[in-house]
């Protein structure tokens, strides 16, 4: 499985894995750095890209595209875990237009 995303700042970075230590203290839900390595929002998934043309394309845009914030709605854990958390980004027009 790959996957485009934006990794999170360091202080966001930082909250999360708090949040997942908590969840594994409290709930005992499984370590989830083990999982999830860092914390990040995903843009799309797939099974597969041509990476030459992925990195292309994404270098393409992020050199037209000013740095943005997003909204996270909700938060997810993966789906091997219940629904304790459920992040989703706000649709914005930047969003769309990506």
């Amino acid at each position: 499985m790959h996957a485009v995303v934006s990794l999170l700042d360091e202080e966001h970075t930082r909250a999360i894995k708090e949040l997942w230590a908590e969840l594994e203290r409290d709930f005992g839900v499984r370590k989830l750095s083990v999982i999830l390595p860092y914390p990040h929002y995903s843009y799309q998934v797939a099974r597969q890209y041509d990476e030459q043309q992925l990195v292309a394309r994404t270098e393409e845009l992020a050199r037209r595209t000013a740095p943005f914030r997003v909204t996270a709605t909700r938060s997810a854990l993966p789906f091997r875990f219940p629904r304790v958390v459920d992040k989703t980004l706000a649709k914005t027009c930047t969003l769309c237009i990506l």
